[in-house]
């Protein structure tokens, strides 16, 4: 069963907390994974919340649920993929 996760890309307490779907069952109270969660959800926010018109890096903080504290806090880059195209001389 999906796990639903919720962030603030603001990394701290204040504004909506966005609530993500996760790629898999995860279990919150382990933090091995917590990278891969503020990825996930900074991929959500880049995508889905217009974040790629943002500034980045960016600070997420990830919580188990919609009120209550944060369990973790990452500072998340964006990699860039070039992309080129070719017009005829």
């Amino acid at each position: 069963m999906p796990t639903t996760l919720y962030y603030n890309p603001r990394g701290d307490d204040t504004g909506h907390r966005h609530a993500v779907t996760l790629d898999g069952d995860y279990d919150l109270s382990d933090d091995t994974w917590n990278d891969s969660l503020a990825e996930q959800c900074a991929e959500d926010w880049h995508n889905n919340k217009d974040g790629w018109e943002g500034d980045w890096p960016r600070v997420f903080s990830l919580y188990r649920a919609k009120t209550g504290p944060a369990f973790a806090c990452y500072d998340v880059e964006v990699q860039t993929v070039p992309q080129f195209n070719a017009t005829k001389c």
